[in-house]
C-alpha cells in the first residue's frame, strides 16, 4: 500500500500510510544514542500498539511484546531531558511533539509531553512475533515488509478450503513451515552435533586465547555457567547441558575474546561484545580469519556453536542493543548452518579408506563374478553358492540407480 501523503515539519521529514484506515505517521530522525548518528525511520510505539491491539494504545502490550523478544532498547523515549543529553534538539522536540498530537483525538493532545519512538524495520519483527492475524498482515504489506511465507501458505490452504478445494503439495508445505516456525534458534541450537576438531586447528586458535582473565569477565562466565547447567531456568530456552560442554563454550569465548582484543583491540566485555549490534560481523570476520589459517569448517562450526550458546544467554538474561533484523543472533545462527553445510561438504571428500574402490570398478568387478560364475562347471555346492552369492550383491550394489 503506498504512502498516502508526504509532508515536511520544520525539521522532521514525516510520512503518512493507510494501515486498516488509519493514518501512520513515519518520521525520520538521527539516532545520536549510538554511535554512527544513523538516520533511522521511525513510527509512534502507540500507533503500532493501536493497529495491532485495536486499544487505547496504553496498556503497554507492545512493551510486553518487545521485552520478550530482547528488543525494549529498541524504543527511543523523546522527552524534554533529552535535549540536555543530545539525543534531540528543542526544535526536534516540538516538532516530534506536534506530530505525535495530530495522531491522538482531541482530548488527549493537550496532555503530550513525551513520545516513544519505535525504528520502522523493528516494528516487523513485533508484527512476526505477535503472530498471523489481519491488523500485523495489514502493518507488514503497508510498509512493504515481507510477510512469512507461512502466513501466505496458510491464506492459500484457508482459501481452498471456502471453495471447497485441497491441494495436497499446500498443505505439506504448511506442515514444513509450521514444523521450521516452532522456535527455529532453540531448534538449532538445542540440534547441533558437535563435529571432530583436528588438533592442528586447536593449535591454531588456542595461540589466541586471552590471557589474562578480568575479574568481571570471570564473573560473566561464571553466571554463563550457572546458566547453562541448573536443572530448572526460567530464563532458559531449553534444557540444562553438562558442565564439559559449558567449558568447552568457555574456551572458544576466551579465544573469540582474546582474538577480538589482538586484531581489533575490543576490550573483553562479555555483554558488550555478545550484546553489541555488530556481533554477527565479528564472528563472521573470526570465521574468516580461522579459515585463512586452514581451519577446518568443523572447527568454525563447533566454534560458532560456542558463541551461539554464549550469545543466547546474553540475550536471555541482559537488555541487549537495538537490533535490525536479523538480529546479530539470528546472523550467528545462520553463520553456524552455513559452517556445518560445509563442514558435511568437506567430509564427502575427505581422504578416501585404503579399501575404497569407484564406481567403474565396482562394475568391473560385478563383470568379473558374474564370468567366474558362468565358467564354473564343479560340484563344490558350497563353491558355488559362493559365487552366486558374490554375483547377487555385487547386482544389487551396482545396477541399482547410483545415489551420492
Amino acid at each position: 500500500m503506498a504512502a498516502a501523503d508526504v509532508q515536511d515539519s520544520p525539521v522532521i521529514p514525516v510520512t503518512y500510510f493507510n494501515v486498516l484506515q488509519r493514518s501512520i505517521a513515519v518520521i525520520e530522525l538521527r539516532d545520536r544514542r549510538s554511535a554512527g548518528d544513523r538516520l533511522v525511520r521511525w513510527c509512534f510505539l502507540h500507533d503500532l500498539e493501536v493497529a495491532l491491539y485495536n486499544n487505547g494504545g496504553a496498556n503497554g502490550a507492545v512493551h510486553r511484546l518487545l521485552a520478550r523478544e530482547s528488543l525494549s532498547l529498541t524504543i527511543f523515549c523523546v522527552k524534554k531531558a533529552c535535549i540536555a543529553e543530545g539525543t534531540v534538539t528543542a526544535t526536534e522536540l516540538g516538532a516530534i511533539i506536534k506530530i505525535f498530537q495530530e495522531q491522538l483525538p482531541l482530548e488527549s493532545r493537550g496532555r503530550v509531553r513525551m513520545a516513544s519512538l519505535i525504528p520502522l524495520p523493528v516494528t516487523a519483527q513485533v508484527c512476526k512475533a505477535y503472530g498471523r492475524s489481519p491488523r500485523s498482515t495489514a502493518w507488514l504489506e503497508a510498509f512493504s515488509q515481507p510477510v512469512p511465507r507461512l502466513w501466505e501458505v496458510q491464506r492459500e490452504a484457508e482459501a481452498n478450503a471456502e471453495n471447497l478445494e485441497w491441494d495436497p503439495l499446500l498443505e505439506d508445505e504448511m506442515q514444513e513451515l509450521q514444523e521450521e516456525e516452532v522456535s527455529l534458534d532453540s531448534e538449532l541450537k538445542a540440534s547441533y552435533v558437535q563435529f571432530k576438531e583436528r588438533e592442528v586447528d586447536e593449535q591454531v586458535s588456542r595461540s589466541y586465547t586471552l590471557e589474562r582473565i578480568p575479574p568481571a569477565l570471570e564473573q560473566a562466565l561464571k553466571a554463563y555457567k550457572d546458566h547453562r547447567i541448573a536443572p530448572i531456568n526460567r530464563m532458559r530456552n531449553g534444557s540444562a547441558c553438562v558442565e564439559l560442554t559449558v567449558d568447552s563454550d568457555r574456551s572458544t569465548t576466551l579465544r573469540f575474546l582474546g582474538w577480538l582484543h589482538r586484531e581489533h583491540g575490543v576490550t573483553a566485555n562479555l555483554k558488550g561484545v555478545f550484546g553489541a549490534a555488530n556481533l554477527g560481523q565479528r564472528v563472521e570476520a573470526f570465521v574468516a580469519f580461522l579459515r585463512e589459517r586452514e581451519c577446518k569448517y568443523a572447527t568454525c562450526a563447533n566454534y560458532v556453536s560456542a558463541l551461539v550458546n554464549v550469545a543466547s544467554f546474553i540475550y536471555e538474561t541482559e537488555e541487549v542493543e537495538a537490533h535490525e533484523s536479523p538480529t546479530a543472533l539470528e546472523q550467528i545462527l545462520n553463520l553456524r548452518v552455513q559452517c556445518e553445510k560445509e563442514a558435511k561438504q568437506d567430509h564427502l571428500w575427505k581422504t578416501k579408506d585404503p579399501h575404497f574402490i569407484d564406481f567403474e570398478k565396482a562394475q568391473q568387478a560385478r563383470a568379473r563374478a558374474i564370468e567366474e560364475c558362468q565358467a564354473y562347471s564343479g560340484g563344490d555346492h558350497k563353491k558355488k553358492f559362493q559365487l552366486v552369492k558374490d554375483c547377487l550383491v555385487l547386482s544389487f550394489l551396482t545396477c541399482q540407480p547410483y545415489f551420492n
